[in-house]
């Protein structure tokens, strides 16, 4: 699965047929390129994501470069938020060792397993979690793309 999302072509038709509209329409596509996508942690072990594309978001007002973090499951993953937060920590982290602004990173899971998947926002995976509480957590979403 991840050889076919090398190809920037199947990318760019991929993000403009299956991404919210609303999303696409803000899409710069016309430099979407793929990223290196593996780096060492700070204990030194490899960590690599299946793509990362990235290309710019805006319109004339505000532009800003994003990425697309493409991950592939066969079987369902109880915790996906915590490989794509460890992910998602790191690339922030180079790219401010690199000088570079933060770049917000789209979270994209392909499953292409035989059992249902159990699609959960991050904060369900906490116990008795109030409004006091939620502000503390790390909310993001992924986008999940059942095949």
């Amino acid at each position: 699965m991840r050889l076919p999302f090398s190809n920037e072509t199947v990318a760019y038709d991929f993000i403009t047929q299956f991404l919210p509209q609303k999303f696409v329409e803000k899409i710069i596509l016309d430099n979407l390129k793929i990223v290196k996508g593996s780096f060492l942690t700070k204990d030194l072990s490899r960590r690599m994501a299946d793509v990362l594309y990235e290309c710019q978001y805006g319109d004339e007002n505000q532009t800003v470069r994003i990425q697309f973090l493409m991950e592939h499951k066969s079987v369902p993953e109880p915790f996906p938020y915590f490989q794509f937060l460890v992910y998602q920590v790191e690339i922030w982290r180079q790219q401010k060792l690199e000088n570079q602004p933060l770049t917000p990173i789209i979270p994209i899971l392909f499953y292409h397993g035989e059992k249902n998947w159990k699609y959960k926002k991050f904060e369900e995976m906490f116990d008795l979690i109030d409004e006091q509480i939620r502000p503390y957590l790390p909310s993001f979403e992924y986008y999940l793309v059942d095949l």
